[in-house]
């Protein structure tokens, strides 16, 4: 029963981490754009140019972005807090950050 007491604690100290992570990765955007970029090979790609993911490219960025997602989902779920709840939560925050984003935009448009 101890190696089962190690993990539980292990779990405890990760799991926090991880959300804490996958948030950064989710909701850090920062400024800045996507740039043309030409590898070694001479194929020009996108590069997202912003946030935790701006050396990356858009596509690969895109898929990181998913899997932070999904590490949030899990890693709340994981830590016993109810699926309904965690939707409920993943919901309210976009809606915040969208009316954030309008008062932001709306105060800089008025100068």
């Amino acid at each position: 029963m101890k190696s089962n007491n190690i993990v539980i604690r292990l779990a405890a100290i990760i799991t926090p981490l991880a959300l804490f992570a996958a948030g950064a990765g989710v909701f850090w955007q920062g400024k800045g754009k996507a740039y043309p970029f030409e590898t070694l090979r001479g194929e020009t790609i996108m590069i997202r140019g912003r946030g935790l993911y701006r050396y990356d490219t858009v596509n690969s960025s895109s898929q990181e972005i998913g899997t932070d997602i999904v590490t949030m989902i899990i890693g709340q779920v994981g830590s016993g807090v109810p699926v309904d709840v965690v939707v409920s939560m993943i919901f309210f925050t976009i809606s915040m950050s969208r009316i954030i984003l309008g008062i932001i935009t709306l105060k800089n448009f008025r100068g």
